[in-house]
């Protein structure tokens, strides 16, 4: 995954925010019912080594 997306992780490709990824399960019904899954994990380090731990930490550096 490219570094700068990985920062953005918590917004899904529509926009929203999201803490976990959605997991779609069907069941013998048919319904699909949407659960959390996995949390999301928006951390990384920069090119010259600083650490980010999600959007917030990120932002100081873009308005730079």
């Amino acid at each position: 995954m490219h570094l700068a997306t990985r920062f953005l992780e918590n917004f899904d490709s529509v926009g929203r925010w999201r803490d976990h990824y959605p997991v779609h399960k069907k069941q013998q019904d048919g319904n699909v019912v949407m659960r959390n899954g996995a949390k999301v994990d928006a951390s990384g380090i920069l090119p010259g080594g600083t650490r980010i731990r999600d959007i917030t930490d990120l932002k100081p550096h873009l308005v730079e």
